[in-house]
């Protein structure tokens, strides 16, 4: 067995060789080597993803704090436990998006919303 980091200071000298020699004969060793280039087909429980605002939540105070903070050019993740973006306004019946009925077909073209289904 060999520490962790061994090769750290086992193949330090000469510095040329490393990315030239020792590395691909170490990355190939631990079953390392190209990144693929296709699109990966699994699918996973989490995504890394990088945003300029985190809306937790998609009720009717996270739809309003996603549309402002979008408006200024930022980037945005929306997320909520729910399938569905609406929270309360899903129940809801006497809510108003824009002054039309929020589950009307007008209201929900009032506003573009992209959703990314992982």
């Amino acid at each position: 067995m060999l520490p962790a980091g061994f090769y750290y200071k086992t193949f330090k000298s000469p510095a040329w060789a490393w990315h030239r020699i020792y590395e691909p004969i170490i990355r190939a060793a631990a079953g390392l080597g190209r990144a693929p280039s296709l699109p990966d087909p699994d699918r996973y429980a989490q995504r890394y993803a990088h945003c300029d605002v985190l809306v937790v939540g998609a009720g009717p105070a996270g739809l309003g704090a996603a549309l402002t903070a979008a408006e200024t050019g930022a980037r945005v993740i929306l997320c909520d436990e729910q399938a569905e973006m609406g929270g309360s306004l899903l129940t809801e019946t006497t809510a108003t998006i824009d002054g039309t009925p929020h589950n009307s077909g007008s209201a929900r073209r009032s506003r573009t919303w992209r959703s990314i289904r992982v």
